[in-house]
């Protein structure tokens, strides 16, 4: 996960596609795993999940 969250702050592209996915209501933890994936990144559901069960900020619609 610390190498996908390097990822995003170093690749415009896939920034704006996390920021696009965090924007839509109907977005789900899967669509980041996905998107993860496109980018070479193996992470799972349980990866997006923090202690507590609370999810990562980019995971909250604004």
């Amino acid at each position: 996960m610390k190498e996908f969250l390097e990822a995003i702050e170093k690749n415009e592209e896939l920034k704006a596609k996390i920021e696009a996915l965090s924007k839509n209501p109907d977005t789900t933890v899967a669509d980041f795993v996905a998107l993860a994936a496109e980018y070479g990144f193996t992470l799972t559901e349980e990866d997006f999940t923090l202690e507590g069960g609370a999810s990562f900020p980019m995971m909250n619609s604004t």
